[in-house]
């Protein structure tokens, strides 16, 4: 079937079968096409391959498996993860961290995942995603972890969510010494003036 497809039809499709669902702002950044819409009104032309809901798309099961299969067979390593790359800054530029840290892992770039997990620390506790994202924070090195007072009240927060409450308190107090170190230093810079 998809022989007979336009190859750039073709292509178009392979990409977006790297997520679940998609609007069409993250069907450009996917494909790189800014004649997205055209193809996707293509793609519902050409069969019921596309499911349309209030402006996000999604493939159908069968055609997402078969499109990613196809990714896998004929794009290298360093396409696909500059897709999953893509995904991943998309996702992280519209406050969608959960995704965003599940394509950066994809896409193999452990720094972004850091990233992700610092700027959801940043978030109101209340907003933040730190049930979804635990298996991210537990990974992370604590040596790593330490030298980001964001970082610290997150797993702080973390562990009171997951309802560990001697782990929370200790990383409670990283951060009240962390502070302590800082104040420290503020005062001796301000004492050298």
């Amino acid at each position: 079937v998809y022989d007979k497809w336009d190859a750039e039809l073709d292509n178009f499709m392979m990409k977006l079968s790297i997520v679940d669902s998609f609007d069409l702002k993250l069907a450009q950044v996917l494909t790189e096409n800014t004649n997205a819409g055209s193809m996707l009104t293509l793609a519902e032309e050409t069969g019921n391959f596309i499911i349309e809901n209030d402006g996000t798309y999604t493939l159908r099961m069968p055609i997402k498996r078969s499109m990613l299969r196809r990714l896998m067979r004929k794009f290298n390593s360093d396409c696909i993860n500059k897709l999953y790359y893509g995904a991943g800054q998309y996702y992280l530029e519209n406050g969608r961290f959960p995704d965003a840290v599940q394509m950066f892992e994809k896409s193999g770039n452990t720094g972004k995942i850091f990233e992700v997990l610092k700027a959801n620390s940043c978030k109101n506790q209340a907003d933040g995603y730190y049930s979804e994202l635990r298996r991210y924070y537990l990974r992370m090195p604590e040596e790593v972890t330490v030298d980001n007072p964001d970082m610290i009240a997150g797993m702080s927060m973390l562990q009171s969510v997951i309802m560990n409450e001697d782990e929370s308190e200790r990383w409670y107090g990283i951060l009240k010494e962390y502070a302590r170190k800082i104040d420290k230093n503020r005062v001796l810079k301000v004492d050298r003036k």
